[in-house]
């Protein structure tokens, strides 16, 4: 039975990124792509998976149309993880993003801060963070697939 993965990222270009990276490399795995806080709770209700890669800043409700605007949660991947852990459903799960540092003027933490709180919260679930450069480079390849490989994640 092949394994599937949750894609949890609202930005157009990040997620095309990220599936393509996944068809070339675990082809055999499903990839399911989901763009908002509410639409990753909803589809937990009625699916599992074996894989998580998470966004940190999302937006609360998915609007594909982008007519409406739309409200932002910045810690929206902390939400999830915390809903997903009470109801008992965590699951492996790297955290995606192009941002360094996360939250407003008065309070700011760091990737790595987060890296750290969220590895210790979460221990054999959080794999690690990936940093997405834009422009893209290809540093984020190597990083997704190291930490892929360390955990020995195949399809």
């Amino acid at each position: 039975m092949s394994k599937s993965i949750i894609v949890v990222e609202d930005d157009q270009s990040k997620a095309d990124e990220l599936l393509g990276f996944f068809r070339n490399n675990y082809s055999h795995c499903e990839v399911v792509l989901v763009t908002s806080y509410s639409s990753a709770m909803r589809i937990f209700q009625n699916q599992s998976f074996d894989l998580m890669i998470l966004d940190m800043t999302l937006p609360t409700f998915a609007d594909e149309h982008f007519t409406v605007e739309r409200s932002f949660e910045k810690f929206g991947g902390l939400m999830i993880l915390r809903e997903l852990k009470r109801k008992h459903k965590l699951l492996p799960t790297i955290l995606f993003t192009m941002f360094d540092d996360f939250g407003n003027r008065n309070e700011r933490i760091s990737l790595d801060q987060i890296s750290l709180d969220l590895g210790k919260r979460y221990k054999e679930y959080f794999l690690g963070a990936v940093f997405y450069e834009s422009p893209p480079g290809r540093d984020w390849v190597i990083s997704l697939q190291k930490i892929l490989n360390d955990n020995n994640f195949n399809c």
